[in-house]
């Protein structure tokens, strides 16, 4: 029972990240740059990837702490799914839940054998910290942008 309580704690503090006033700044900006459309919601369209190559689909959703999940999809050039994951996480905001869907995608893919890989995320504000982990080396969500980057190098 002791092991049980250690190892939820131990769970709870890795998956429990915070935003602080730099990343909530930055997010504002990249809403607030972002193209806008007056005829409403924006379709998305997938796009296969180039030849050869497989294609990483993620998403997370975070309602509330101990309320959020992610997941994924990988297919392949011509559109087959290869796989799928989904889990539920303990996270405090919804860039945490992104990063996580992102990381064990990550992590799936290359267990699968997976070496060529695009990843396609509808978080802007995630891209942009994949895109500059420098600027991020001291914020809270410093060690998933890391694994992650850890991950693609």
């Amino acid at each position: 029972m002791v092991f049980q309580q250690v190892m939820e704690s131990i769970f709870t503090c890795f998956n429990r990240f915070c935003f602080d006033y730099g990343f909530s700044l930055k997010l504002s900006q990249v809403i607030s740059n972002a193209p806008s459309s007056s005829k409403g919601p924006k379709s998305r369209v997938r796009s296969p990837p180039q030849r050869g190559y497989f294609k990483l689909n993620t998403d997370g959703s975070w309602v509330s702490m101990g309320n959020a999940g992610a997941g994924g999809i990988i297919r392949c050039h011509k559109g087959k799914w290869q796989f799928g994951y989904t889990m539920k996480i303990i996270a405090l905001e919804a860039a945490s839940t992104e990063l996580i869907a992102i990381r064990e995608g990550l992590t799936a893919a290359w267990d699968k054998g997976i070496r060529y890989l695009e990843l396609e995320t509808d978080a802007e504000a995630i891209r942009y910290m994949i895109e500059n982990p420098h600027d991020y080396f001291d914020h809270q969500l410093a060690v998933l942008v890391n694994d992650l980057m850890c991950s693609i190098a």
